[in-house]
């Protein structure tokens, strides 16, 4: 009775992308021995053969115990592999009711890719079954390819390209010299790499060298967007590894601030998280959720996992692998390896290139922020307090809000009754270095922008929006920052408004807040913390 597959790997060194490519390590694996298990994942040893005309590959199939065609002379050509291939094919094909020809210069292909090709070719009615991929390409047509069509349409064309991975064909076929009745394509997704020289040798190694990091991010009105902006900020910079963005249901802002940025985002109930990160089989868990719990944290480390958090005090901060703690510049809570304060703050790259403003004699434009959610409205609440005093000096307000603010009509409707002409408003966060570089002084809040606004050189005034800002201490007047702490009241307006006054009117002051600004340099952070990040991951 025959056995329903037998592998074929054609490892044939006159055939080759450059010099003993078969044998060279790949990753630390050559390509035949890659081929070999790639090919076990549809059966044993027993049904699986290499034909080569290499001594050095028949050794290799010896250790591996599979079974070889030996024949120096055997070329395989182009246009008759399955000729070529005859001889071998002749001597196993009554054994077996189907072949598959499996190519070893195909990488990185899905482990359930070869299953369910096998799956798809014997319940398709086809002789055979090869692999292809669709490949959008702009095809120049002599004599009708015109010049507006060239320079400003993409007109693509979804071409199926054969790509030399593997094929699947009926035993019966191989005795007839006909050409195949009935071939059917099986579709590869954009994950395989058709090695044909050194550079796609190089990509493929630099591929199968990555890791994969899954990073669980917040983001709601409550919490605000800053972690969102961090995860992006990192996201850019490892793009040698695979990164996956993890949120729960009710991390909305999250969810749209992630989403369209090129990177998968994966949304699952609370109860469900833990376990489809750990399902996922991550190298690296970066956690941006302010506060973990030591549980979740061990059971990831327990699994092999490296874990980092950012801005965590809890219990889970002190398990991870690493964790920092940019925003307090005290220690707040043990361990080791915790590292704490400004020293690992970083920028957003929309400030790589910005200007850091020059110091204004006069005071002329001012800049109100307070995130991108603002749940408690300051934005109003102190616009309101300072228009008057902002009026009478001419002064230019701009007004920045998020994505997450939820009293955008509210405020829009407030600015059209000031009927002051310098005033604006824009919600677009992407441009605020842009802004920044006009403004003389701030207002905002007690979070990442009290970074940006010092790196920019802008003496601001501070105002938290909660509790948890009030333990953020980097903003002080020794660094050129004026902390109000938070803003509920009348007396607090007062307070408001009179710092504003002379901190528009006292130009020695506001120097010496100025002055007090250089030396923080926010920008280099970034690699550091980045080194740290994958120094885990060697």
């Amino acid at each position: 009775m025959s056995e329903p597959l037998c592998v074929i790997i054609p490892a044939v060194k006159k055939n080759v992308a450059f010099p003993d490519d078969l044998v060279k390590k790949l990753d630390g694996v050559s390509l035949i021995q890659r081929t070999i298990e790639t090919g076990r994942t549809l059966g044993n040893s027993d049904n699986l053969y290499v034909v080569t005309d290499s001594q050095e590959i028949t050794l290799i199939c010896e250790r591996n115990q599979v079974g070889f065609f030996y024949r120096p002379e055997i070329q395989l050509s182009g246009e008759s592999i399955l000729r070529d291939l005859r001889f071998s094919l002749l001597r196993v094909y009554k054994k077996f009711d189907n072949i598959l020809i499996l190519y070893p210069h195909v990488m990185l292909l899905d482990p359930d890719v070869l299953p369910r090709a096998w799956d798809a070719f014997r319940q398709g009615d086809c002789d055979a079954m090869l692999s292809v991929r669709k490949e959008p390409q702009s095809i120049f047509k002599a004599g009708e390819t015109c010049i507006n069509d060239a320079i400003f349409t993409d007109a693509r064309e979804n071409v199926l390209v054969e790509v030399k991975a593997f094929v699947f064909i009926r035993s019966e076929l191989i005795k007839k010299d006909s050409a195949v009745p009935v071939v059917l394509p099986y579709y590869l997704d954009g994950s395989a790499v058709e090695i044909r020289s050194f550079q796609d040798w190089w990509i493929c190694e630099k591929l199968l060298r990555r890791k994969r990091i899954v990073y669980r991010v917040i983001g709601r009105p409550e919490v605000g967007m800053g972690h969102v902006y961090r995860a992006l900020t990192i996201a850019h910079e490892v793009t040698d590894h695979e990164l996956i963005f993890v949120c729960k249901e009710e991390d909305e802002l999250a969810i749209r601030g992630l989403s369209g940025k090129g990177y998968p985002v994966r949304v699952f109930p609370s109860h469900a998280i833990d376990e489809a990160i750990i399902a996922s089989q991550p190298d690296l868990v970066i956690n941006d959720v302010l506060e973990t719990e030591a549980e979740y944290v061990r059971n990831l480390i327990q699994t092999g996992i490296k874990v980092v958090n950012f801005e965590d005090l809890g219990a889970g901060a002190m398990e991870a692998d690493l964790t920092f703690n940019e925003l307090y510049d005290e220690p707040l809570i043990p361990g080791d390896r915790i590292r704490w304060g400004h020293e690992y703050f970083f920028l957003r790259d929309e400030f790589a290139q910005a200007v850091p403003r020059p110091f204004p004699e006069e005071v002329r434009t001012l800049l109100l922020t307070f995130g991108g959610t603002d749940v408690k409205n300051l934005t109003m609440k102190t616009l309101a307090a300072i228009l008057d005093v902002c009026r009478e000096r001419g002064i230019q307000i701009y007004v920045i809000t998020g994505g997450g603010y939820l009293y955008k009509e509210e405020l829009i409707r407030f600015i059209n009754e000031a009927d002051y002409s310098g005033l604006s408003f824009t919600s677009a966060t992407g441009i605020m270095s842009k802004i920044m570089e006009s403004c003389d002084i701030g207002i905002c809040s007690n979070g990442r922008t009290v970074y940006e606004l010092c790196y920019m050189k802008i003496p601001s005034i501070v105002i938290a929006q909660h509790e948890r800002e009030k333990t953020h201490h980097f903003a002080e007047e020794h660094r050129g920052m004026l902390p109000l702490g938070g803003y509920t009241n009348s007396d607090e307006e007062a307070e408001l408004v009179g710092v504003l006054e002379r901190l528009i009117e006292d130009r020695s002051f506001r120097k010496n807040l100025y002055d007090r600004m250089h030396g923080y340099d926010f920008i280099q952070n970034k690699a550091k913390v980045i080194g740290m990040i994958e120094g885990l991951l060697s």
